[in-house]
């Protein structure tokens, strides 16, 4: 529960209040305070098992570059380990490591040719999910290469990823996003991926409403306070 200050008339009556009601109004206020304020948001927990690139044809090591047709761009997904996070808030996001890409195409035979090294360059990254939903889900992007030098200050080579967006329980849902990349030169660059959540399912926003246990005390006490000042003041 978030710090607040409450601001508490501690005079009955136009006399001041001993020591016990001035407890019984407070607990009284607490009590107003639980009421208004509502439950914190319960955190939806992610499980990424698996990541797993999946390059279109026009990838791949020429055995001559003289007369080439593949565009040697190399992925991995050795640097990736399983995943286990929480998000607890609308847009809250996590990234982590998905792969490296390295672009090794050489400058010799006038480096990235065309057309025969610029097509084929579709790219499939897959992320397996065991929560908050069990699935594996498919990431696309369009890999873009310029012909001519490598070793030149030029970008050579750009990849554009599509987020997706995943729907789970009733009403939730996240978005997976890949980080774009560019090459201007040859070498190795990692690539990110980033899981944020847009909304909470119904499920989870029920379970907020309900209070913990100590809030539940805490709400009767101040309720009963409430009916023990308002008899005294009765009486008074």
């Amino acid at each position: 529960m978030h710090s607040q200050l409450f601001h508490i008339n501690l005079r009955l009556n136009g006399k001041d209040m001993n020591p016990v009601q001035k407890f019984l109004s407070a607990a009284g206020a607490a009590a107003m305070f639980v009421l208004s304020s509502g439950a914190s948001a319960a955190p939806v927990s992610f499980t990424i098992t698996a990541a797993q690139f999946l390059p279109g044809p026009g990838y791949g090591i020429d055995l001559d570059e003289a007369s080439p047709n593949l565009l040697d761009v190399r992925f991995s997904t050795s640097v990736f380990s399983t995943q286990n996070f929480a998000l607890s808030a609308v847009n809250q996001s996590n990234t982590f490591n998905f792969g490296t890409i390295d672009l090794e195409e050489a400058s010799a035979h006038s480096g990235i040719q065309g057309p025969e090294e610029l097509d084929g360059l579709l790219i499939t990254a897959k992320l397996t999910f065991t929560a908050p939903t069990g699935v594996t889900q498919t990431i696309s992007a369009t890999g873009v290469a310029t012909p001519g030098s490598v070793s030149d200050s030029q970008v050579d080579y750009v990849i554009d990823w599509a987020p997706v967006l995943v729907s789970f329980g009733n009403g939730g849902q996240f978005r997976i996003s890949l980080t774009d990349m560019a090459f201007s030169d040859m070498g190795a660059q990692f690539q990110t991926a980033t899981v944020t959540l847009l909304s909470l399912s119904d499920e989870l926003l029920q379970a907020n409403d309900v209070p913990e246990p100590a809030t539940v005390a805490l709400l009767g006490i101040g309720i009963g306070s409430v009916a023990v000042v308002r008899r005294r003041r009765a009486k008074a």
